[in-house]
């Protein structure tokens, strides 16, 4: 996951601005997607003292949430490439 992460973000043009969600449909997926993990993460966080849970848990989910960041951030960028294309 951390590869596909590194891999999109350095296909990427640097980030500099706020990204608005949810451009398009497929990117408003992501973003949803992502808030859930997020939402996910912490209830595990919340949980965690009272249940066993090794931290790499948290960590995946971490990592999970950002790969689909960038992804979002990727469909973005092909969405706005095929509409100067067309």
């Amino acid at each position: 996951m951390e590869r596909a992460i590194d891999e999109l973000v350095d296909s990427l043009p640097k980030n500099t601005q706020f990204i608005l969600p949810g451009l398009s449909m497929d990117s408003a997926v992501l973003h949803v997607a992502r808030t859930a993990v997020r939402r996910a993460e912490r209830c595990i966080v919340g949980v965690k003292e009272a249940v066993d849970i090794g931290p790499d848990i948290l960590i995946y989910m971490n990592r999970l949430s950002d790969l689909l960041f960038v992804m979002s951030r990727a469909v973005d960028e092909v969405d706005a490439f095929c509409q100067d294309v067309n």
